[in-house]
């Protein structure tokens, strides 16, 4: 059986209902999944934060971690304060690969093997 690498994700999303359901379903339908998969919810007024504890019910790798809403979109620093409060809950988590990923992506179910061969085949 081939190993591959560890990975996981940190998705900071805001106001992204529209579309962050397609990516939930492409991700969570990846060959091989994450180890963990953070979704910070940066205070969204949509039903992001609801998909995201729906995701999270039902798969033990997936945490969510509601911000407040700060009443005004931040471009840039909001999206890199939310991310590093994702690394901060993965704590000392022992990974490989770490990708953050916008919450509106969608990929097919062998996105991250297809990554990881590649990796495997050229590791420079």
């Amino acid at each position: 059986m081939h190993e591959y690498p560890r990975y996981v994700v940190i998705t900071p999303v805001r106001n992204e209902g529209r579309y962050f359901a397609g990516m939930i379903e492409a991700l969570t339908a990846q060959t091989i999944v994450p180890r963990h998969w953070v979704i910070i919810d940066d205070g969204s007024t949509d039903n992001t934060g609801d998909l995201a504890d729906a995701a999270a019910s039902e798969r033990s790798w997936i945490r969510v971690i509601h911000r407040p809403d700060r009443g005004f979109r931040r471009p840039g620093t909001g999206v890199m304060e939310a991310f590093y409060e994702g690394l901060d809950a993965l704590g000392t988590e022992n990974w490989d690969f770490l990708a953050k990923l916008d919450g509106d992506l969608v990929f097919s179910s062998d996105y991250f093997e297809k990554c990881f061969d590649c990796f495997e085949r050229d590791p420079t």
